[in-house]
């Protein structure tokens, strides 16, 4: 999601914690 990440870069970061934190160990 190219526009995403130019409109909201930190709210694309979130999300790939969010999703590096969601996996487990």
């Amino acid at each position: 999601s190219l526009p995403d990440l130019v409109l909201h870069p930190e709210q694309e970061t979130i999300k790939c914690k969010e999703k590096h934190y969601s996996q487990p160990l």
